[in-house]
């Protein structure tokens, strides 16, 4: 007669355990938000710049990156920025927009609204608090359907 292996409890609490880790684990990988969605951005808007909630400097730039096929307009704390559209033709080499605007620069290329706060533009620059930026935005084939995203930054002193 075969002799039986007497109850390890301590195997048995160990063996329980490695169980009940390996349930939370696969509940936190299933739950999981990466990407796009942990961004917490709408469709339409890929980066934002400062982003929402950081502290910046003063003379801190603000830029959108807008999916392929939208266009925009950036209103910072409530003063709807004109918009210059640069071209392949004003900047052929650099993704950056070089044409020195006092207005909110489009690059139609990589599909950027770009504000630098400077001397004589709307915005010369932020004063120390909260910057409220409404990102007015919408497809290029229905520009008659507006779509609008609003975050914050704080500007320290």
């Amino acid at each position: 007669m075969a002799r039986r292996r007497p109850f390890d409890r301590v195997q048995f609490l160990l063996s329980i355990g490695i169980a009940v880790g390996l349930v939370f684990i696969a509940m936190a990988v299933r739950d999981g938000v990466t990407g796009k969605a942990a961004s917490g951005l709408p469709i339409g808007i890929e980066v934002i710049n400062p982003t929402s909630g950081s502290r910046q400097l003063r003379q801190a730039s603000v830029q959108v990156k807008l999916t392929s096929g939208y266009k925009g307009q950036l209103i910072i704390n409530g003063e709807a920025i004109p918009v210059d559209e640069l071209t392949a033709s004003d900047n052929p080499l650099v993704s950056q927009p070089s044409v020195k605007s006092k207005n909110t620069v489009f690059d139609a290329g990589n599909s950027t609204l770009t504000y630098q706060p400077q001397e004589g533009a709307p915005i010369d620059k932020f004063s120390p608090g909260t910057q409220t930026v409404r990102v007015d935005y919408w497809k290029i084939a229905t520009p008659d359907q507006h779509l609008t995203f609003d975050y914050t930054f704080v500007v320290e002193a």
